[in-house]
């Protein structure tokens, strides 16, 4: 069975360009992590030391928000072992910069939570690498991979691709293919120049692709989104872009600008009591 590639940048991706759907920006690359047709993505490097591994592992695209490929430098070093920890891995988010990158990882006293490279995970385990398939722990001076639950893994997988299927009815042929067209050739600047013209046209549409809903205080996942693939979950909510906050698609069509000032997009996205964020340069 063909499995399509993962895009954990997909929800970073569309929530880049759902950035400028709300903010300014159509919806999201993905998530930390929405399965639309888009052009097959260049495979990013991969970890060299991943590549001994002797089981097979489904290769992902790594991307930045705005679905720039991750420039990781390759170096010829011994193959870290998987580790024993109870650990999870549930989403990534590489990043154009390693030292930017982030990953959610589950423990037995922390479930789902958002850690930045160099930040302890549980007593003396840091995490010091992200990669598309998997991250690099430090413990006591040694690494250690941790990698995806590949059964997991499959299903998100397959979920990801019916819901798109789905999905794409809800926004017009020409606007999803002149979108998909975009998001690949585009840099962040220009994705908020030529799709302020197209929010203000249908906001709902274009908000709708993504599966999220604008409930006047934030735009909250829905069961249906495909950004629950890569590591979202229903019931989570986008609250501020920017510290600004958001959930008012006609108030938040001025966001674009205020991101082109300050030269950065940054997401905060809440989960129950705990509150994200995500950021990226707009270049």
């Amino acid at each position: 069975m063909a499995v399509g590639v993962l895009r954990i940048e997909a929800w970073l991706r569309y929530l880049a360009l759902f950035s400028f759907v709300s903010l300014s920006a159509y919806s999201a690359a993905q998530i930390f992590w929405s399965f639309t047709p888009m052009p097959e993505p260049e495979l990013a490097a991969i970890d060299f030391r991943a590549a001994q591994n002797n089981k097979a592992q489904v290769n992902m695209a790594s991307s930045s928000l705005f679905g720039y490929l991750a420039e990781v430098e390759e170096k010829a070093v011994e193959p870290t072992k998987k580790t024993k920890l109870k650990l999870t891995l549930k989403g990534v988010m590489p990043a154009l910069e390693m030292k930017d990158s982030m990953a959610i990882i589950s423990s037995r006293s922390k479930k789902d939570e958002v850690y930045r490279i160099d930040t302890q995970i549980i007593r003396g385990v840091l995490l010091k690498e992200v990669y598309s398939d998997h991250v690099i722990l430090e413990r006591a001076g040694k690494s250690e991979s941790l990698y995806f639950d590949e059964d997991k893994l499959l299903t998100l997988i397959e979920s990801a691709d019916n819901q798109a299927l789905a999905q794409q009815k809800t926004v017009p042929a020409n606007t999803r293919k002149s979108v998909e067209s975009d998001v690949g050739t585009l840099s962040p600047a220009e994705i908020l120049d030529t799709y302020e013209a197209l929010f203000e046209e249908d906001p709902n549409a274009l908000l709708a692709s993504t599966g999220l809903r604008s409930n006047g205080t934030s735009y909250e996942v829905l069961a249906s989104s495909s950004l629950i693939a890569m590591g979202l979950k229903a019931g989570d909510k986008i609250v501020a872009v920017n510290g600004q906050s958001v959930g008012n698609i006609e108030s938040d069509a001025g966001l674009g600008e205020l991101v082109r000032k300050q030269s950065v997009a940054n997401f905060q996205i809440q989960r129950g009591s705990r509150t994200f964020s995500v950021s990226y340069p707009i270049k």
